[in-house]
């Protein structure tokens, strides 16, 4: 992925993917290219935007330093592009079909899936892995627990969601150069809780 644009006006440079980025966002990331413990530069990927202090979509190197409050409320996003087996002239001109079957496979804002249906499902057998290593998260910081309400059958249930409906959080079709088609998801999973319960922790 090639580098965009580059900024010289801080104490070190901030390498940008993408050409669409706005004035708030630039300004967040110089700002943080002045802090003396950035090291050796500050990268912006294509889903940049201006967050709370630090920016959302920035890549933050330190040295000797650790900045819990740079990871933000957005610790779960993610972003995922995926090539299908199909190409750009095997789709319809109108893709309104394509937008709906989406629409209705992929929860969105404060939706999940109902509990009923993911149990025992192939959805569910896709998030199984993820059980023990969240288990041995959630016993070493129990405060987690209190973002969710029934925890244990909660998560798997918002796996495969997209979060609240915000203009960063979208999934979309797209073709690439040669022609195949890729679904791409952008999704935020905003987690409160742990953003203001880890970086007191991190302060002692």
């Amino acid at each position: 992925m090639p580098i965009k644009q580059s900024l010289h006006k801080g104490l070190v440079p901030v390498h940008i993917y993408t050409n669409d980025i706005d004035h708030s966002a630039i300004q967040q990331l110089l700002n943080i290219s002045n802090l003396p413990i950035v090291h050796p530069h500050v990268a912006a990927m294509p889903d940049v935007h201006a967050g709370i202090g630090a920016t959302v979509g920035s890549v933050i190197p330190t040295r000797g330093a650790i900045i819990p409050a740079a990871v933000g409320v957005d610790i779960g996003c993610g972003m995922n592009a995926v090539r299908t087996t199909l190409t750009a002239s095997q789709l319809p001109d109108n893709l309104a079909r394509v937008r709906s079957a989406i629409e209705t496979l992929v929860p969105v804002g404060f939706e999940q899936h109902a509990f009923d249906k993911v149990r025992g499902s192939a959805h569910a057998r896709v998030g199984r892995p993820l059980n023990d290593r969240l288990d041995r998260i959630v016993a070493r910081h129990k405060g987690i627990m209190k973002m969710q309400h029934k925890f244990a059958q909660t998560w798997i249930c918002q796996l495969g969601t997209l979060g609240a409906t915000t203009s960063s959080n979208c999934v979309s079709m797209k073709s690439n150069a040669s022609g195949s088609c890729c679904i791409r998801a952008r999704a935020a999973s905003a987690m409160s809780s742990a953003a203001t319960s880890f970086p007191p922790r991190a302060r002692k």
